[in-house]
């Protein structure tokens, strides 16, 4: 029985072991993460960390604006006071030839005082400063949206230049495929005696040339990747799958296909940046009302209430509390301050001039993007049917320079250059094609709307 538990336990440990190896095997293999285009914005602005630290200054703007509004309420202070007095005044009185001596106070004061001081007026100061913090955080709020668009923007072009960079690696793989066969059909010719020892060498370097750009490919879309994990957050172990493939995207169809100028009112209604912008000059406006208000007196309210005692035991009864109470009004005007506050009020209205000034640039600055983007955006798609024309010639001409080539009707250069050409074809229309998709995408973060194509 004994051996037989023991044996029990031996089976329970290698069980344990073994599925903690299985644990740290696929930690540190990673996991395998499926990526959908549509699923992309919202997973960028739930886990990219920048936009987590924004989020994060965006609740600290809050409690500070919570903590401005909190000047409104009275403070109310207790303080408690204990003293051993360790020597007492005392009078020495000399009456009819006698010495008479006195000490005046107790050994021991005890005093406990609650004060309550309540700010009535302050000129609007408080007012004013609340009102800056409010616009503070709409303008961190403005910041928030924009940098997610950026960091959407981003996400979007990285995912469609993985998907280019995919594309490319099955082109020079297919090249490759290719050169490779040709080369085989070139030998098989030669030791037929239907090629010579040049069409050979030709076949043979044009197959090595293949190489070199196919390890490229493959090592871009290795750092593409990593790009990404890294704007996602997550660990560079982690293997990613696309469940798309590079085709060209029509995003501005959704939006009715507007012309330049909406486009642009779009812009200047929509992009986060003015919206901060102008929201820092609002703060800048309320700073400046601010110290205007520091010209204005300030009252307050106070109400004491003090309960004292004078005794000579260390521990005081009840009875020998004395309470007092007082109550006021306390006006503060600081008539002079040597300049400072009229200094403050002109740096205000200059840095509330050059907020105003950054604004107009912003929006001419809003108008060129939203023009270069348009512009570009039309380019890609012009030059997309171009591109897709010259593969589906460049497939055909390389059907028959190898259907010539093995009737004898066409040379090996004829057939190199026909692949070269397919190659370089297919790879220009999947540049063609990103191309596209990447100047839509930029065309509608310059008019403020990315998000607004996405569920």
């Amino acid at each position: 029985m004994k051996v037989m538990g023991m044996a029990l336990w031996g089976v329970l440990l290698a069980v344990v072991v073994g599925v903690g190896g299985e644990g740290q095997s696929q930690a540190g293999r990673g996991r395998t993460i499926l990526l959908r285009l549509n699923e992309l914005p919202r997973r960028v602005a739930r886990d990219n960390l920048v936009l987590q630290m924004q989020r994060l200054d965006l609740q600290y703007q809050s409690r500070e604006s919570k903590k401005v509004a909190a000047s409104w309420m009275p403070q109310l202070v207790y303080q408690g006071n204990f003293v051993r007095n360790l020597e007492r005044p005392e009078f020495v009185f000399n009456i009819n030839g006698t010495e008479q001596r006195f000490r005046i106070g107790s050994r021991y004061n005890y005093l406990h005082s609650l004060q309550l001081v309540w700010p009535i007026f302050s000129g609007g100061e408080r007012w004013h400063r609340w009102q800056g913090q409010r616009w503070q955080y709409r303008s961190l709020e403005a910041s928030l949206a924009g940098r997610e668009a950026g960091a959407i923007r981003d996400a979007l072009r990285l995912y469609f230049s993985i998907l280019l960079s995919e594309e490319s690696v099955r082109a020079r793989q297919a090249a490759r495929r290719t050169a490779l066969e040709n080369l085989r059909q070139v030998r098989a010719l030669f030791a037929e005696g239907a090629a010579t020892v040049l069409d050979t060498l030709r076949a043979s370097a044009q197959a090595a040339a293949t190489l070199p750009p196919l390890l490229d490919a493959r090592t871009q879309q290795h750092r593409l990747r990593q790009q990404l994990k890294q704007l996602l957050d997550l660990d560079p172990a982690d293997s990613l799958v696309l469940a798309d493939s590079l085709v060209a995207m029509d995003y501005l169809q959704r939006l009715g296909s507007p012309p330049l100028e909406q486009l642009q009112a779009w812009a200047l209604s929509h992009r986060p940046e003015l919206k901060a912008l102008q929201a820092s000059r609002q703060v800048s406006r309320q700073q400046r009302k601010a110290v205007v208000a520091q010209f204005l007196p300030r009252i307050s309210f106070t109400y004491t209430l003090d309960q004292q005692a004078q005794v000579n035991q260390f521990i005081p009864d009840r009875e020998d509390y004395v309470r007092a109470q007082r109550a006021g009004v306390s006006l503060q005007w600081t008539l002079f301050q040597g300049g400072i506050r009229a200094h403050t009020l002109q740096q205000a209205r200059i840095r509330e001039k050059q907020l105003g000034l950054q604004q107009r640039q912003l929006r001419r600055q809003i108008l060129l993007e939203v023009e270069s983007a348009y512009q570009d955006w039309q380019q890609a798609r012009a030059q997309l049917a171009s591109l897709r024309a010259r593969y589906q010639q460049a497939r055909e001409a390389y059907r028959l320079a190898r259907l010539y080539f093995q009737e004898g009707q066409a040379t090996q250069l004829e057939v190199l250059a026909a692949q070269s050409e397919l190659t370089a074809s297919r790879l220009a229309l999947a540049e063609g094609i990103f191309q596209l998709n990447v100047s839509q995408i930029q065309l509608l973060y310059a008019t403020g709307r990315l998000k607004d194509i996405w569920p």
